[in-house]
C-alpha cells in the first residue's frame, strides 16, 4: 500500500469510527426518510419525504434539508410510505395494519433514556421520558436520524383496535371482555384455540378478522 493510500485508508477508518462514537440509536421507525404521500380530508395529496419520530410522535417531513412536523391533523386523512398507511387520531399517528376496519393500529411510543447520572453509592441513575428533553441542548436533535450516544431508545409499541370510533388498548383477555362483551366467549374460545399472543401483530391481525366475520 502506497503512502497516499494509507493515509486516505487511515482518514476513511477515523472519519467511521469518529460518526460510530458520535451517534447512536435512531428516534425513527424507518433507518433513513421514505418518499411518500399525504392524503387530506379534501381530497388532495402532497408527496414528500417522510419519517415517523417515535420519540416525539410526529410524522416529520424532510424539505430542502430542514425537518418539520406535520401540523393541522384534522385536516389529513392519512400518510401512505412504502405501502405502510399512519392515520392521526387526535394528536398522533397510529399505523394501520390488517384488512380489518378495526385494526390493529400501532402506536409507536417510543421512550429516551438519557445519559447515566452520579447517584450516592458510586452508580448512576438514568431518567426515562417519551416527553421530557431538557438535558439536550438543541429540540432539533431529536430529529436527526441518530441519536448522541449517551441516549439510548426504547422501542414502545402499543396495539389497539378501532372500536366505537374509539382507539382502544388490546392487550389481553380482560380488554377483549371489555370491548365486546356479547362475544366474549367465542372470542375467548378463537384465542385459546388460535394461541392469539397479545404481542404479536399478526395474531392480532388474525383476531381482528375474526370479530369482523362474528359481526
Amino acid at each position: 500500500m502506497n503512502r497516499f493510500a494509507f493515509v486516505a485508508f487511515l482518514w476513511v477508518g477515523l472519519t467511521v469510527g469518529f460518526f460510530q462514537n458520535i451517534f447512536g440509536q435512531s428516534p425513527y421507525v424507518f433507518q433513513e426518510f421514505k418518499k411518500g404521500l399525504v392524503f387530506y380530508a379534501a381530497g388532495d395529496s402532497v408527496s414528500d419525504f417522510f419519517n415517523y419520530n417515535g420519540v416525539t410522535e410526529e410524522m416529520i417531513y424532510q424539505r430542502r434539508g430542514e425537518r418539520m412536523a406535520l401540523d393541522d391533523l384534522d385536516k389529513i386523512a392519512r400518510v401512505v410510505l412504502e405501502g405502510r398507511v399512519f392515520v392521526p387520531f387526535v394528536d398522533k399517528f397510529y399505523e394501520k395494519t390488517g384488512s380489518a376496519e378495526l385494526g390493529p393500529f400501532v402506536r409507536y411510543k417510543y421512550r429516551l433514556i438519557e445519559p447515566g447520572k452520579p447517584s450516592g453509592y458510586g452508580g448512576e441513575s438514568q431518567t426515562t421520558a417519551s416527553t421530557s428533553y431538557s438535558s439536550l441542548s438543541d429540540y432539533k436533535m431529536l430529529y436527526e436520524l441518530k441519536l448522541p450516544k449517551d441516549y439510548r431508545i426504547v422501542e414502545v409499541k402499543e396495539y389497539l383496535f378501532l372500536v366505537g370510533g374509539e382507539l382502544q388498548k388490546v392487550n389481553g383477555k380482560k380488554q377483549l371482555k371489555k370491548l365486546f362483551p356479547d362475544k366474549y366467549n367465542q372470542l375467548l374460545d378463537f384465542v385459546k384455540d388460535q394461541k392469539v399472543n397479545f404481542s404479536d401483530i399478526s395474531d392480532l391481525n388474525k383476531l381482528a378478522e375474526f370479530i369482523e366475520k362474528e359481526q
